[in-house]
């Protein structure tokens, strides 16, 4: 650096030649200029710090590529979580592996989403952040608690409906729409089907020559994730036959000649999703075909027995993070009237179950 103007007119340097004659204007405007460069300088270089640990956090365990999956308000959550896990000092991007597993494990959760908000409000130190951690796994066990209570109730009728044998179109296609994790348990959020209902159901009147028990109950077209799949279900007592295979066959064929990639709100790919009440061993080799083409056969005995087996690993998940609330639990409070313990208890008894495991 030259200052060139401390010595050109008056000597502004000290006798020592090792200091500068602060008390001047020149002195007092040099040293405020160099203030400035210096919290410039050390801004940039904390910005390029925090890079250089944001992009070593994103691409561990390759957060990065798991991120573009993502919805654009999930990506939002997750990348308000980084930036939490940034600006920590204390934290070492090489220690961060579970807690970026955490987060794509729990992004899609309402309750997770408050927790990165409190995050934010509180600022983070990994004391607080494995604290609030703790919280919300008893928050969330209770937030799928209730889902899966719902979940029960909704699965119940449903099997309630099968076994009568004789759904109606007015019964199964209102449960089925608020409640499309039955069919598919990737359907957390799924649109179009109203649009896509309308167009199939037009496009393929049900026959009125088919004999009442062989007529389809309903179709829709459900979007999720880029992908439509026309669901077909056949009455409960219906056992599979080539026809309904080829019919499901046509459905998909004609949804992918006319509305595969007409437009950016447009699917990707169609699929399919046959629903009857028995298979036909004899079509066994058919029915493999058709699942290489993306066309799925499925009984309501299948479709009713894959959600049980959810449910029961969701209370399994339970007992483990928070006991108190399994469903075994909850039976014995009921029988006995017991109030459910607080939360602060509940995350202690959650704390204690983590630590032994």
């Amino acid at each position: 650096m030259h200052a060139d103007f401390l010595d050109a007119t008056h000597d502004l340097v000290s006798t020592a030649r090792n200091s500068v004659v602060w008390e001047t204007p020149q002195g007092q405007a040099l040293e405020r200029w160099g203030k400035d460069v210096l919290k410039h300088l050390f801004d940039q270089w904390i910005r390029l710090r925090r890079k250089k640990k944001e992009d070593h956090i994103i691409k561990t365990a390759k957060f990065d590529v798991w991120l573009k999956t993502r919805t654009s308000g999930e990506q939002r959550v997750a990348n308000k979580m980084v930036k939490a896990l940034v600006d920590d000092e204390t934290m070492d991007p090489a220690s961060l592996i579970p807690i970026l597993e955490i987060v794509k494990g729990s992004v899609e959760s309402v309750a997770f989403h408050e927790l990165i908000d409190k995050i934010e409000d509180s600022g983070v130190s990994l004391k607080t952040l494995l604290e609030l951690f703790e919280e919300w796994r008893v928050i969330e066990a209770r937030e799928h608690l209730k889902l899966a209570d719902g979940r029960l109730e909704a699965l119940k009728q449903l099997e309630l409906y099968a076994k009568k044998g004789a759904l109606e179109v007015q019964e199964v296609q209102p449960l089925l729409e608020r409640h499309l994790w039955m069919l598919d348990n990737t359907w957390t959020e799924a649109s179009g089907q109203t649009r896509y209902t309308d167009i199939l159901r037009k496009q393929f009147p049900d026959d009125p020559k088919t004999p009442i028990s062989d007529r389809r109950l309903d179709i829709m077209g459900i979007s999720a994730g880029g992908v439509l799949t026309v669901v077909e279900f056949k009455r409960p007592q219906t056992t599979l036959s080539r026809k309904h295979l080829t019919q499901i066959d046509e459905y998909v064929e004609w949804m992918q000649a006319n509305y595969v990639g007409t437009g950016p709100d447009s699917p990707i790919a169609v699929h399919g999703l046959l629903v009857v009440g028995k298979l036909n061993q004899s079509l066994g080799v058919a029915i493999t075909k058709r699942v290489a083409a993306g066309i799925r056969v499925e009984t309501f005995d299948d479709l009713i027995q894959r959600c049980k087996t959810q449910l029961r690993h969701t209370d399994k998940m339970l007992r483990k993070t928070a006991p108190e609330y399994s469903a075994a639990a909850r039976k014995a409070r009921k029988a006995t009237a017991a109030p459910v313990v607080s939360v602060s208890q509940a995350k202690c008894n959650a704390a204690t179950v983590i630590k032994k495991e």
